[in-house]
């Protein structure tokens, strides 16, 4: 699909939202203090995703959603923010796998690579990504009994 399709990215964002709920209640039912390195605000298909500073400094939060309005960083936001998110499923992960080392996901993750396609909005093949993305998530979810198979 083309960049310019305003119901195709409503249904990203939605679903790029959707993602960001999956990992707060990840965070919230995993026993013992877990945190993010990042910070993530649930809004729905207006989700933002914090890139946490030093003690004392503000959070720079990215859009978690495209907007197809000019922005002069638009377009490398929303990668920042892709990469934080991939960043996070990566740290649940790591945190279930210090309970349980058998745990493994469907689809290995590397950097901004999921299943071996790259999450980059660049890339051609960036929304295989976020399905596979996506498919990791529901499989923790139901592992923590959170989801249906």
């Amino acid at each position: 699909f083309s960049l310019s399709e305003n119901t195709a990215w409503r249904e990203l964002n939605a679903a790029l939202g959707t993602i960001a709920l999956c990992l707060s209640t990840l965070q919230q039912n995993i026993v013992g203090a877990f945190a993010f390195k990042h910070e993530i605000q649930a809004l729905g298909s207006t989700s933002k995703i914090g890139l946490k500073q030093r003690e004392g400094t503000a959070t720079t939060f990215y859009n978690l959603f495209y907007e197809d309005s000019f922005s002069f960083f638009g377009k490398r936001n929303f990668h920042n923010s892709l990469q934080l998110l991939i960043g996070c499923v990566q740290e649940i992960l790591e945190n279930l796998q210090d309970t349980d080392r058998s745990l493994v996901v469907p689809y290995a993750m590397k950097d901004d690579t999921v299943g071996g396609a790259r999450l980059h909005i660049d890339d051609p093949e960036w929304t295989r990504a976020l399905k596979y993305l996506v498919t990791n998530i529901k499989h923790l979810l139901t592992i923590r009994g959170l989801g249906a198979v």
